[in-house]
């Protein structure tokens, strides 16, 4: 049993002899092929690169969930890993797989205060979101009715106006339509008494 212990410390002795930068001439020449560094790097630096590669500037993704979503993510994929693959994720949350994999990945849970102050924080940006939403004259949702988000008040004497102008076109079609009928029966029943 020593022996096979001797024999292994050999050939670890043996690896760190032949891998040292000042035996070996390519180590530090600038000649070495990425190929060949890649060979030696380990899976995680191999994945490092690749994301550098990918995102020179760092992650900065367009799309930001809420921290019920991300909750929502990590159950949906530890109930039904097989239905809901990064990918399936993806689709549904319309984020890329580079995030949903970030996420899935991540074992980071706030405390409680700072659950509750990142609560506050997507209550005050969904605010925003539909202040600026209803100033465009989209009607928020009652959950932010409630909290005094409403359209600008101009809006409503537009779409009052928008709705009448409607009635009219309507009443006004109806009535050439009607005239058109009149019209046609007169025709025929010209046309009948001509016999």
């Amino acid at each position: 049993m020593d022996d096979s212990h001797d024999t292994t410390s050999i050939a670890r002795r043996e690896r760190k002899a032949t891998s040292t930068p000042t035996d070996s001439p390519t180590a530090d020449s600038a000649d070495a092929s990425p190929t060949s560094r890649r060979k030696n790097q380990e899976a995680w630096q191999l994945q490092k690169a690749a994301l550098k590669e990918k995102f020179p500037d760092g992650w900065q993704p367009r799309k930001r969930l809420s921290p019920d979503a991300l909750a929502g993510i990590r159950a949906l994929n530890a109930q039904f890993p097989e239905t809901y693959t990064t990918e399936a994720l993806a689709d549904k949350f319309q984020v890329s797989s580079e995030a949903i994999r970030r996420i899935l990945k991540s074992h980071w849970r706030p405390s409680s205060l700072e659950e509750e102050d990142r609560q506050q924080r997507w209550f005050r940006r969904g605010k925003q979101v539909w202040e600026q939403k209803a100033a465009l004259g989209i009607k928020p949702p009652q959950r932010w009715r409630v909290e005094g988000v409403a359209r600008d008040p101009g809006y409503h004497e537009w779409s009052r106006k928008a709705s009448q102008r409607e009635r009219e076109w309507e009443e006004e079609e109806n009535r050439k339509y009607r005239a058109y009928l009149d019209k046609k029966k007169r025709k025929k029943t010209e046309f009948t008494k001509g016999w």
